[in-house]
């Protein structure tokens, strides 16, 4: 295993429970949500992970 893989597997771990505490916080935050929090939730911890797994290496 490479380090780079390593890098993008800890940026994984690490920022898609960040992107989930953010997606929650932003359901329960606006008001008038028109989707569940679980929703955001999803999404965002999806887009963390996303970006983890993209730019950890360069950071």
């Amino acid at each position: 295993m490479s380090s780079d893989f390593i890098a993008r597997i800890i940026g994984l771990l690490v920022l898609m429970p960040s992107g989930v505490l953010l997606g929650i916080t932003f359901g329960e935050e606006v008001p008038n949500a028109p989707l569940d929090t679980l929703f955001y939730a999803v999404v965002f911890g999806l887009l963390g992970g996303l970006i983890g797994l993209v730019l950890t290496p360069y950071v």
